[in-house]
């Protein structure tokens, strides 16, 4: 048995033996605050303070003698899906804020599918490599990656102070996660978490565990932790990175102090995706995954050791090599385990109308590649990517399904060209003529490797050349997009996402298909630069506007004023702190041709006044429940329309469906997407609103019966789930009701 050295401020920081478990200690009178059920890691791994994150001109260097990474049985993350968290008010330096660009959002974007990480799956997946005796492994290959948002928290008294410890940052992300104000995790096809929490501190904030302290002699310059239990979530996977602004020279020598922070950073991201419960580990056996006993974790044995990477945004972002098993030495890639998609598995396959059948799309590559079909499914049959490499046709094709389908397959990974297949699915009828089972309503999938692929795909469902108007919101928070919601249902575009200082490739296609009228940007400069509004000037002959104000109250009011005439028969109102509730609510008001307006909680804007006075409507109703807009502000309305209502239910699925009930008397069609986040239900309001269905919220790995007892009462016989399986599992597109 040895001690835990992974405090020792060297670079070689691990000796042989096994783990001791070790829990933080609280100051007195600081006593965490975490929802009942919550479960802390008893440990974190860190960077050392003095370990030189980053050196003057980037450089490599060779790897500890005989330096070697083990699997031990546990975890990977096969997608790794960062989330950018302020904790709390105080400053923050600028690239950790995106007030400056290159920041530290563009650093997690521009490397989420780089080479930095593509070849991490050739070495260190958990299915091929021969377990060590005695242990398991968890059968998961490492393939994309996405960068979600930067969102802010406000912490309880009892987690805030100057000196914060580990367990009341692990209480509080738990509380943050529990109460939604922070995206929930999310899990890939076999419900392992892909989600990791970067949590940035202010200036003047010291964090501490087990004596050890950030910033300082002997402590460390960032570490990557696991909370054990978060109620509802499972594992959850968080890195901390404190302030910057006293390190010295203990966490990076390059005068670019950005640098030091992308190599600090990159060091925690690469483990975690290797190595994520190592904050849960008590002895060289599950769920220790990645880990050199004489060395650490796979940034360990490299410290000190700095490249550059190109970013998919084209900037050359400073790294901290990782060490390669392969290569015996530390990379900044491995190009020679990296290798492009194929489909492997055959083109042509048959179903009997009203039987169970199914087949296993295969393919081969590195980093595992991503599928998705274009080209109609038959009734009853699903398209399910699992995020190996594989995805599954499924179903029981309904007896009027007998024909032949074009299953339009793509793989997908970041090395090389897409491979594509045309697949043939044949349904025959039965034999003696029969016809089998009754039908039963046709699931399919809108989704991309990522928000900004999935908002295009959502529009190439319904959206054609020419199409009169295409608005473009804000990828990275849901206020603009959800009042563009409303104006897109108006006026028949699509809603599309971009990055505040970039429009993905993905979305650049998208507009160069659409070839739009015009381009109406939703939400101020600090939402979408000018940058990106003079680029989009490239797909459209017409105009290229902006559409905003001082705050997202007064870009919602703009919005309504822009596009809504006085004595509209109805306004829609909710909260403009958080989302669920506002969700629906955007489709809701698309198909109604009615707009959105934003209030908070306790209080209606000036700006939002103004508009309710301009516009006269005949009604008011208001998005969830007193907890989302309070009885104070639902009185306060009255003063602006003869008639006010509420619409909520027990919970965000259950609000979903009181809206979708107040608007939709049938629908043929209905959309599911994650209750979870903002981005694909927004995206997919301005198609729900084209083909007046509603937009109802799903759990993660099943549907909420009010969902079901929704879709049932509107007899829709087409159900679309927006996003991909690691937003709504495979149970979910099973339509597999939630127990209890």
């Amino acid at each position: 048995m040895r001690r835990s050295a992974l405090r020792v401020a060297t670079v070689s920081v691990l000796a042989a033996g096994l783990f001791l478990p070790r829990v933080s200690a609280f100051a007195a009178g600081s006593a965490p605050v975490a929802p009942a059920g919550t479960v802390l890691g008893h440990r974190v791994h860190v960077m050392p303070y003095g370990a030189k994150a980053s050196q003057t001109g980037a450089r490599n260097a060779s790897a500890p003698a005989g330096a070697k990474l083990t699997y031990y049985g546990g975890r990977v993350v096969s997608h790794v899906r960062t989330v950018g968290v302020l904790y709390g008010p105080g400053t923050y330096r600028t690239y950790v804020t995106d007030g400056v660009t290159p920041n530290m959002s563009t650093f997690l974007t521009g490397t989420s599918n780089s080479s930095y990480l593509s070849w991490l799956d050739g070495e260190y997946n958990s299915v091929t490599p021969t377990p060590t005796a005695g242990l398991g492994q968890t059968n998961q290959r490492i393939g994309w990656s996405t960068y979600d948002r930067l969102v802010s928290i406000a912490p309880s008294a009892a987690n805030s102070g100057t000196t914060i410890q580990d367990s009341q940052v692990q209480s509080e992300l738990s509380a943050q996660i529990v109460a939604g104000h922070v995206p929930a995790p999310q899990k890939d096809a076999a419900g392992n978490n892909n989600t990791d929490y970067v949590v940035y501190f202010p200036s003047g904030t010291t964090i501490c565990d087990t004596g050890a302290c950030s910033m300082a002699s002997g402590g460390f310059c960032a570490y990557h932790g696991t909370i054990a239990n978060v109620p509802g979530y499972g594992e959850v996977y968080y890195t901390v990175m404190p302030d910057f602004t006293p390190a010295g020279t203990g966490c990076g020598t390059d005068p670019v102090e950005f640098n030091n922070a992308t190599s600090v950073l990159s060091h925690e991201l690469v483990e975690t995706i290797t190595d994520p419960e190592v904050g849960l580990a008590t002895s060289n056996a599950p769920p220790l995954a990645w880990y050199d006993l004489a060395n650490g974790e796979i940034g360990d044995i490299c410290n000190a050791q700095q490249g550059t990477i190109l970013g998919s945004d084209g900037v050359a972002y400073v790294v901290q090599t990782e060490y390669s098993n392969a290569l015996a030495s530390c990379v900044v890639s491995n190009p020679s385990v990296t290798s492009a998609s194929a489909i492997t598995s055959t083109a042509s396959v048959s179903f009997t109308a009203g039987s169970a059948g199914s087949f296993t799309v295969t393919t081969s590559g590195s980093p595992a590649p991503r599928l998705s079909v274009t080209g109609a499914l038959p009734s009853g049959v699903s398209f399910i990517d699992n995020g190996d490499g594989t995805a599954t046709v499924s179903g029981t094709p309904g007896s009027a399904s007998a024909g032949t389908y074009a299953l339009n397959i793509t793989a997908h990974n970041s090395v090389g060209a897409d491979a594509t297949q045309v697949c043939t699915l044949t349904v025959a009828n039965p034999s003696g003529g029969g016809g089998g089972g009754a039908a039963t309503s046709t699931v399919g999938r809108d989704f991309g490797p990522d928000r900004y692929a999935t908002s295009a795909a959502i529009a190439r469902d319904h959206f054609g050349p020419g199409v009169p108007i295409v608005f473009v919101a804000t990828g990275q928070d849901f206020p603009d997009a959800l009042a563009a919601g409303a104006a897109a249902g108006l006026m028949g575009g699509p809603v599309l996402l971009v990055q505040p200082t970039a429009i993905p490739s993905s979305i650049s296609a998208e507009l160069a298909a659409l070839a739009p009228q015009q381009i109406v940007v939703v939400g101020g400069t600090g939402a979408v630069s000018d940058t990106v509004l003079l680029a989009l000037k490239a797909f459209t002959t017409g105009p290229v506007t902006r559409v905003s104000g001082a705050n997202r109250y007064a870009t919602a009011a703009a919005l309504s004023a822009r596009y809504f005439a006085p004595g509209v028969a109805e306004v829609l109102i909710t909260t403009g702190t958080n989302y669920p509730d506002a969700l629906t609510g955007s489709a809701a008001a698309g198909a109604a041709r009615v707009p959105v307006l934003l209030v908070t909680s306790s209080g209606i804007p000036a700006e939002t006044v103004a508009e309710l006075r301009r516009l006269h409507p005949g009604r008011i109703t208001i998005l969830g429940g007193p907890g989302a807009v309070s009885a104070a502000v639902a009185t306060s309305l009255a003063t602006y329309a003869p008639t006010v209502r509420r619409l909520s239910g027990v919970d965000r699925y259950g609000t979903a469906a009181a809206i979708s009930q107040a608007f939709f008397g049938s629908a043929s069609r209905v959309f599911l997407a994650t209750g979870s986040g903002f981005a694909d239900a927004l995206s997919a309001a301005a198609l729900a609103a084209a083909v007046d269905g509603p937009v109802l919220l799903s759990d993660y790995a099943c549907v909420p019966a009010a969902d079901l007892n929704e879709i049932s009462r509107l007899s829709a016989n087409q159900i679309t789930l927006v996003g991909g399986p690691g937003a709504l599992s495979s149970a979910v597109q099973n339509l597999t009701a939630c127990s209890g």
